[in-house]
């Protein structure tokens, strides 16, 4: 009762999970779509403050992660590598002594017991691409976890719609990662859904204090 779901641009967090409403469709396709057979990668883009980053926070990794799936988000862009072994730690899987970043991720993904899913989130992922060390990181990461993981390991990169040119810079070291098939785009929501999510929201609010009074 004491987190506001009127956020403005700000993102909801998982810790908000609750309060987030009006993207669950989106929510439930991209996790099909992450989830599927063969998916190696995939991006999802569109408008800067759409709502990408809480549908990935409130959104999609608590769905995943109430499914089995390790879903984990880059929670520093100038260092994946050891930001996704952090993540993996997190869960319980842990480096040996002195095993760096890369080395580790790759272990916890290819020894996972089979039919166990890995989903890496790098969100804003087009700020990476004007540093070169960056982006050769992420290539490496994406390329040697995927390829020895049979299967388990998978990416969703997230980009805003103006900066998607910057992708290639990524393309260029791992070859194509998004074919039209494996891209989501993110829409405003409409102004007469917005409205009914609006009023959801509210009464839901009214009913909680309601009930605490």
């Amino acid at each position: 009762g004491t987190v506001s779901p009127l956020r403005g641009l700000d993102p909801f967090g998982e810790g908000e999970r609750d309060v987030w409403h009006g993207r669950e469709a989106e929510r439930d396709e991209l996790a099909r779509l992450v989830s599927a057979d063969g998916f190696r990668a995939g991006l999802l883009y569109g408008e800067q403050g759409v709502g990408k980053t809480s549908l990935l926070r409130a959104g999609l990794i608590p769905h995943l992660r109430d499914h089995g799936v390790v879903a984990l988000a880059c929670e520093d862009l100038f260092a994946p590598t050891a930001s996704f072994a952090a993540g993996l730690a997190a869960f319980g899987i842990n480096p040996t002594s002195g095993e760096q970043p890369l080395a580790f991720a790759i272990r916890a993904v290819s020894n996972a017991v089979a039919g166990q899913q890995f989903v890496f989130v790098v969100d804003d992922v087009d700020l990476a691409f004007a540093d070169e060390r960056v982006t050769s990181e992420l290539s490496e990461l994406y390329t040697k976890v995927v390829s020895r993981s049979a299967g388990r390991a998978r990416f969703l990169f997230v980009c805003a719609s103006e900066r998607m040119a910057g992708l290639g810079a990524l393309e260029r070291r791992t070859g194509s990662l998004f074919p039209p098939s494996n891209r989501f785009e993110l829409p405003r929501i409409p102004a007469p859904a917005a409205s009914q999510i609006l009023d959801r929201v509210l009464n839901s609010r009214s009913r909680d204090r309601i009930g605490q009074s």
